[in-house]
C-alpha cells in the first residue's frame, strides 16, 4: 500500500509539474486587451447587441446595465432579460429602459419544457437582437467603457468568430477566493486557453461574463436552441 501510494504521488507530481510548465510557456500567448495596441483603430466596428439574462439580480443589475449603457461603442443595443425573477430585477430594468431607448427589456414568466432557464433567456434575446455581433454576459458583470471597442478591434484583427475574455474577479469573502482558486486550478489542468484557436486542438473555453460571437457563427451553430439543456 505504501509503495502504491508513493507511485501515485510521484505520478501526480509529474503531471502537475508538466502542466505547470506548459502553463508558464502558454500564458504569454494570451493577449492582454488592456494593452495600448488595442485602444485605437481606424477599422469601422459592426453593430453590437449585448444580451444580459438575469434572475433575481436586483443587487447587481443596475450597476451592470448602467456600465453597459456607458460603452463608447458607436452603435449598440442592450437586451436585458428578466427571467422569472421574484425580486425587483424586472422593475429596475424597466426603469432604466424608460430613460434610454438603447435598452430593451424582455420579461419571461414561463419556462417551456425541455429548456434550462438561462439558455432559454439567451435564446429569446438572440432572436430579437439586431447586431452583427452578439455579446452574451451576466447580470453581475461591470464593464469599462472601452471594453467592447477593444474586444471588437481584436476580434476583427484576428478574424475570430468567437471571443472570450477573462474578467477581473471581485471577492467579498475568503471562501469565494478559495473556491475560484480551486476552479482555476482544475481548469488549467484540463484546458489550455492558449490552444483554443488551434483547429487541431480539442481545448475550448467559455466564460459566462463575456462570450462575444458573430451572428453568422451563432446561427451556424444552431443558436442556444441547440444547447437548450446545457448548463
Amino acid at each position: 500500500m505504501a509503495r502504491a501510494g508513493l507511485i501515485v504521488g510521484i505520478t501526480l507530481a509529474v503531471l502537475w509539474t508538466s502542466r505547470l510548465l506548459a502553463y508558464l510557456r502558454g500564458l504569454p500567448r494570451i493577449r492582454d486587451l488592456t494593452a495600448a495596441e488595442w485602444s485605437n483603430s481606424a477599422a469601422p466596428l459592426p453593430r453590437l447587441s449585448v444580451i444580459v439574462p438575469a434572475c433575481n439580480e436586483a443587487l447587481a443589475i443596475e450597476q451592470c446595465l448602467t456600465s453597459l449603457l456607458a460603452l463608447d461603442h458607436p452603435e449598440f443595443e442592450v437586451i436585458a432579460v428578466n427571467d422569472r425573477s421574484t425580486d425587483s430585477t424586472g422593475a429596475i430594468m424597466d426603469h432604466l429602459a424608460a430613460a434610454d431607448p438603447r435598452l430593451k427589456v424582455i420579461h419571461i414568466t414561463h419556462l417551456p419544457p425541455g429548456w434550462m432557464g438561462k439558455t432559454h433567456a439567451m435564446w429569446q434575446a438572440g432572436e430579437r437582437a439586431t447586431g452583427e455581433v452578439l455579446l452574451f454576459t451576466d447580470g453581475d458583470t461591470i464593464f469599462r467603457p472601452d471594453t467592447l471597442r477593444r474586444a471588437l478591434h481584436y476580434m476583427l484583427a484576428v478574424r475570430a468568430d468567437h471571443l472570450v475574455l477573462y474578467p477581473t474577479m471581485l471577492f467579498n469573502r475568503r471562501g469565494e477566493k478559495m473556491m475560484v482558486s480551486f476552479f482555476h486550478a482544475m481548469l488549467s489542468f484540463i484546458h489550455r486557453p492558449w490552444k483554443v484557436s488551434d483547429p487541431k486542438a480539442l481545448d475550448h473555453v467559455g466564460v459566462g461574463a463575456f462570450n462575444l460571437i458573430r451572428r453568422s457563427a451563432y446561427q451556424a451553430l444552431g443558436t442556444y436552441k441547440a444547447m437548450r439543456m446545457e448548463v
